[in-house]
């Protein structure tokens, strides 16, 4: 007899880029340069899981743009983000092409080295499981400063909006049948003790600017990420989480990892050490299962979630995999005028 699995790739939310610039006048005697501003903010979420909200650290960079593609740094900084939007006020020569980078990472024990976001470091030393402070987004604007001063002119730049969006994927397996059940009258109730997830072919560095994430140059692209106690717990409560609210999902394990470009799939190999408790009254204790081991469809910004009669028997093997993956976080490069 078989395990029930279901494999889910769901979409999260849209990167959105949207109109331009404003200017309160020219800045200095000479009218050469020109007031920007750029908000910047979270997508909408509301879960307490991947809520967004440990990601309260916007860093930025912006660059002058070189009529060969060069960049050359011009400014670096970072502001609260503990609203989940911020606005960002520069002053950008006329006439001239810029890009603004953007990271929004945890204020505290973050696990990126981030100091410079077109090579950022990921950090899997910590190998802790169902780490909400893995959470970080990231943007990219490119844009031209105008020479128009004139509000009426359509060459006017306006406000530009940037919502930055994860270059994750988010992986999480749900048990529809943990904890007290009832399965042809023999298991009485399971307690999870602890997890050790697998996860294969993971990249450790990432570009804001082009989007690559790339692999270790030792080739090790294996990482196991350990959790003990109920499962995942976000809210506090000592209570395992239910998965989109569902009743009976229980959500054993989630994890944030970066999938190299190009890739469209992750290994995946899920341990869990379990107390079994049988409606004879005998009980088994730290008892090991093996609930998944091999492949699901993964793709950046997207949830991969693996459910289902996880520990007890069911029939045939379901994977069904939801193709409305996003955009690429990076896709909109165009000049905005």
């Amino acid at each position: 007899m078989k395990k029930i699995l279901t494999v889910i790739v769901a979409a999260a939310t849209l990167l959105g880029t949207v109109s331009c610039l404003k200017t309160e006048g020219p800045v200095g005697t000479d009218g050469l340069y020109k007031n920007v501003t750029v908000g910047v903010k979270l997508p909408g979420m509301t879960k307490a899981i991947g809520d967004g909200l440990t990601a309260n650290n916007l860093k930025y960079e912006v660059f002058y743009k070189g009529e060969d593609g060069s960049l050359t740094l011009i400014k670096d900084d970072q502001k609260d983000l503990s609203a989940r939007q911020t606005t960002i006020e520069f002053t950008l020569m006329r006439d001239t092409d810029y890009v603004v980078l953007f990271w929004a990472e945890p204020k505290e024990n973050s696990p990126y080295n981030s100091t410079d976001l077109q090579s950022i470091k990921m950090n899997y030393s910590n190998n802790a499981g169902n780490l909400e402070t893995r959470d970080a987004f990231c943007g990219r604007l490119e844009f031209t400063v105008d020479d128009q001063d004139n509000k009426n002119s359509s060459d006017y730049n306006r406000d530009m909006i940037v919502t930055l969006k994860r270059p994750f994927a988010q992986v999480n397996i749900v048990s529809e049948d943990y904890g007290s059940l009832s399965f042809e009258g023999e298991i009485a109730n399971i307690t999870l003790k602890s997890t050790a997830v697998t996860l294969s072919k993971l990249a450790t560095e990432y570009n804001v600017n082009t989007g690559e994430a790339t692999n270790p140059s030792d080739g090790n692209d294996t990482f196991t990420f350990n959790a003990t106690g109920i499962g995942v717990d976000m809210n506090g409560d000592n209570n395992v989480d239910s998965f989109d609210s569902e009743e009976g999902h229980a959500l054993l394990s989630m994890n944030y990892v970066l999938l190299p470009t190009g890739a469209t799939s992750i290994k995946v190999h899920a341990e869990f050490t379990v107390d079994v408790a049988y409606a004879t009254g005998g009980t088994v204790q730290n008892h090991p299962v093996t609930v998944y081991d091999g492949t699901v469809g993964a793709a950046p910004n997207c949830r991969t979630i693996i459910s289902g009669d996880i520990f007890t028997e069911g029939g045939k093997i379901e994977i069904e995999l939801d193709n409305k993956f996003e955009d690429d976080p990076l896709a909109n490069k165009d000049t905005i005028e």
